[in-house]
C-alpha cells in the first residue's frame, strides 16, 4: 500500500478517483479513500506553512 496525504479534502477526493482509491471510510473524524494499493487522506492545515 502507498500513502497519498493531501493538504485538502477536496483534493484528496480528486486524487483517490484517480488512483482508484474508491472505498471510502469514514471514522467518526475523518475521511480515508483507500483501494487499489492506496490511501488517501488529508492533512489538517497547510503542509507548507507547517514545515516552516
Amino acid at each position: 500500500m502507498q500513502l497519498i496525504i493531501s493538504e485538502k479534502p477536496s483534493t484528496a477526493k480528486i486524487i483517490a478517483a484517480v488512483v482508484g482509491a474508491s472505498d471510502k471510510e469514514y471514522d467518526g473524524k475523518e475521511f480515508c479513500y483507500k483501494g487499489n494499493g492506496y490511501y488517501v487522506v488529508n492533512a489538517r492545515g497547510h503542509l507548507y506553512s507547517l514545515g516552516m
